[in-house]
């Protein structure tokens, strides 16, 4: 299984002028765009945003007509910077080396979902994959009389949401502490006094602590006064960690991740990309993650709607 992070980000829609438009007028320009630009190719259509032949990008877009913008992302990469293996001889193999990289290549892809109704663009964070700038690049390609701006929704004090929800339940707490204090280090790793001043000394250890329940249980007991309590010493607390997290519910949101520190607001999804057939691992192809993607970042959104909305003014 793996663990991706979904970001968000309000769309503003500004004439040539600067004029800040309605933004539900982005959706009419996209299908204009997809009908008129793009490449047929079956299940999707292809649209180029390549400006440097050298370094393609891509977007294969599955959804534009009804109510949302949906598809896969691509980067090219270099073909030098991956290479190929036979895992029988162990023999290397260069990829894409007897190819034109400027007529075929191999590409980093990630994948990127626009609600029409809210103007919400939200995108699978993805190192070496475009970022969110490749949403509104179509617009520089494409449609020149308008320019479309991506704010990234702001996070407000997580660990105050989750204090001031009903029924908030938390299943794990993870911390990090810069210079660890001698009694942590001796009673964690068993050091003797002379090794523990040793280390502080150098000043760049950090501490990181998690504690979590077994299973699906929460943390600490059903009562809310003290889950809350908990919050509360993490929050007076928090000028000295570097980090603070904890995976929690409330009774109007399903169990996640909150970052107490990140300033823009983000979600967590996690992406199982194989399945087990007669006891071993069977890969998801690429399409069938495309669909894997795409359920996890709907499902998403409609659990974060409600807050997005307030955050975003919409």
């Amino acid at each position: 299984m793996a663990t991706k992070k979904l970001y968000f980000y309000s769309v503003n829609l500004l004439d040539s002028e600067g004029k800040v438009c309605n933004y539900k007028k982005v959706a009419e320009i996209l299908k204009k765009i997809i009908e008129h630009n793009s490449v047929e190719q079956g299940e999707y259509k292809t649209l180029d945003l390549t400006d440097n032949i050298y370094e393609h990008i891509v977007w294969d877009v599955y959804e534009y007509a009804d109510n949302k913008f949906f598809g896969r992302i691509s980067k090219q990469k270099p073909s030098n910077s991956l290479v190929g293996r036979n895992y029988l001889d162990l023999k290397k193999k260069d990829i894409n080396r007897s190819s034109d990289e400027r007529v075929s290549g191999i590409e980093q892809y990630t994948y990127g979902n626009f609600d029409y109704e809210t103007g919400i663009f939200m995108i699978v964070g993805q190192m070496g994959a475009p970022t969110e700038l490749a949403f509104s690049d179509i617009f520089k390609r494409y449609c020149k009389d308008y320019v479309l701006e991506l704010l990234p929704i702001s996070n407000p004090r997580s660990i105050d949401i989750l204090y001031n929800a009903k029924k908030p339940e938390i299943s794990s707490v993870e911390i990090e502490i810069p210079l660890p204090s001698l009694s942590i280090l001796q009673n964690a790793l068993e050091w003797n006094d002379k090794e523990v001043t040793d280390n502080l000394e150098k000043r760049k250890m950090t501490a990181k602590i998690i504690v979590k329940a077994e299973g699906r249980k929460q943390l600490l007991s059903d009562k809310e006064s003290i889950t809350k309590g908990l919050l509360n010493m993490i929050n007076n607390k928090m000028p000295r960690y570097k980090k603070a997290k904890a995976r929690a519910k409330t009774e109007s949101t399903n169990m996640r991740e909150y970052d107490f520190f990140e300033k823009h607001f983000s979600y967590t999804i996690d992406i199982v990309n194989y399945h087990i057939e007669n006891y071993e691992r069977v890969y998801y192809t690429v399409d069938e993650l495309m669909d894997i993607y795409k359920k996890n970042i709907i499902m998403a959104f409609a659990e974060n709607k409600k807050i997005l909305l307030t955050l975003a003014n919409r």
